[in-house]
């Protein structure tokens, strides 16, 4: 009987990944942009973790266009806190979206430049938007 590795291998596919750190986001999420490379067809995307690891399985892959959505991974859109999320998420669009298509040719230095954290009552405000929802 085989047994399955405790690790975890991530493929050539997530090439280019960077982690912005709840500190430089402002939101209690680590968020993984990644460098599309082969995936051109494929809209922007991110990994996002309750932890800094994604190592544990726990990862929800979200789409930015044509908007925020949940497309695999854990039901993260039921925390409290994903409204935030979300609208931090559109607020960088633009650059997590440049970061995918590999439109810098700095590389992930740049991404981590051109993100911005949001204020928390902006964040408040757009998260009750999605509290409506």
């Amino acid at each position: 009987m085989e047994m399955e590795s405790p690790v975890r291998f991530w493929t050539h596919a997530l090439e280019g990944l960077v982690v912005v750190m709840p500190e430089a986001s402002g939101v209690p999420f680590w968020v993984w942009a990644w460098a599309g490379g082969t995936l051109r067809d494929a809209a922007p995307m991110v990994l996002v973790t309750v932890g800094p690891s994604l190592r544990d399985g726990r990862v929800a892959l979200i789409a930015l266009h044509p908007e925020v959505a949940v497309l695999d991974g854990p039901a993260i859109e039921v925390d409290e806190e994903f409204g935030r999320l979300a609208a931090w998420l559109e607020a960088n669009r633009d650059a997590i979206a440049g970061h995918w298509y590999q439109l810098d040719p700095a590389g992930p230095g740049h991404l981590l430049s051109r993100i911005r954290p949001m204020r928390r009552a902006a964040l408040l405000r757009a998260g009750s938007a999605y509290a409506d929802a």
